[in-house]
């Protein structure tokens, strides 16, 4: 039995040398242009258009394709996206939601080769204004959201894939998942509470206001600038350091990196908080413990340095 299974692992292996082989052949035959190594029928480009008064939510449920989503002086939703045998979109006006989603391909056409995912990506242009709500799903690929105002919340989901926000703003919360991939964040404001959670990537963040702020980490580094919370700030780091600059919080910050440093600036005076902190292994500039400030400040590394500065808040 097991000889017979060295020989399937060896075929296996053989089989794999020659497919990276014959793409290497290839990729040097057509001069590194991979487009032309695409396998399978060629893309055609759709579009799909509505009134604007006609759509109140946007359900987006996509595989392995980038999304961006423009808010722009319109009053259609207008979708631009791209369709081959191996690559369909379902599309869907029902009670006021408009719902995109991608069809699952056929396990007859999952050999097709597609070296161009991003330039096919799905485009919607749409007005600045959504009334209801925002739901992204996207297995693998970039999501970019530029210019919106969402009334009753933004929910992102990415399984595999960057994302890029800016100049976004919603009314109720914001939650964003990525279980692996970059979340980038410039100037968004959120009414209610704004939850980020990433399992490995980095996070930036320029200019965010919430009423909390939650961030999430296991593996990547933080950098937030100028982060505000009417109430709490809570940034925790399995395994990647914590930048700060200029973070505001009306009650409380709570700071936590179990492998990492935590440098940074916190907007108001020493003797506003009343102060916590721990480094198991590093330097600490802030006292382990200091009573009498109205807000709290609390923050813990279990291998990392501590160093906090206090600063006024510009104008």
């Amino acid at each position: 039995m097991k000889k017979i299974i060295k020989k399937i692992l060896s075929v296996a292996a053989i089989c794999f040398a020659l497919g990276m082989l014959l793409i290497f052949v290839m990729y040097v035959i057509v001069k590194g242009d991979l487009s032309k190594m695409n396998i399978g029928s060629k893309y055609e480009k759709k579009e799909y258009e509505i009134e604007q008064s006609k759509v109140e939510n946007l359900d987006i449920n996509l595989d392995s394709v980038g999304l961006e989503i423009i808010g722009m002086d319109t009053d259609k939703i207008h979708i631009t996206y791209y369709e081959n045998e191996n690559q369909k979109y379902e599309i869907t006006d029902n009670q006021k939601t408009l719902q995109l989603r991608k069809i699952p391909s056929n396990i007859c056409n999952i050999f097709q080769i597609n070296f161009n995912i991003e330039s096919h990506r799905v485009v919607i242009e749409m007005p600045k204004e959504l009334i209801g709500q925002l739901h992204i799903d996207n297995s693998s690929g970039s999501v970019n959201l530029n210019n919106l105002l969402v009334q009753e919340g933004i929910e992102v989901k990415i399984s595999s894939g960057s994302m890029t926000a800016k100049d976004i703003k919603t009314n109720d919360a914001m939650t964003i998942h990525s279980k692996s991939g970059s979340v980038k964040l410039y100037d968004v404001q959120v009414k209610e509470d704004a939850s980020i959670k990433l399992s490995s990537g980095s996070l930036t963040i320029q200019n965010l206001a919430a009423n909390n702020v939650e961030t999430q980490i296991s593996s990547g580094s933080t950098k937030l600038t100028d982060v505000k919370a009417n109430g709490q700030l809570s940034f925790d780091s399995k395994n990647g350091s914590i930048h700060l600059e200029e973070i505001h919080a009306g009650q409380k910050i709570i700071i936590s990196s179990k492998s990492g440093s935590v440098r940074g600036s916190v907007i108001g005076n020493r003797n506003d908080f009343t102060i916590y902190s721990n480094a198991s292994s590093g330097s600490n500039n802030l006292p382990e413990y200091m009573e009498g400030g109205k807000k709290e400040l609390r923050v813990d590394t279990s291998s990392g340095s501590i160093k906090i500065e206090f600063a006024e808040e510009n104008e």
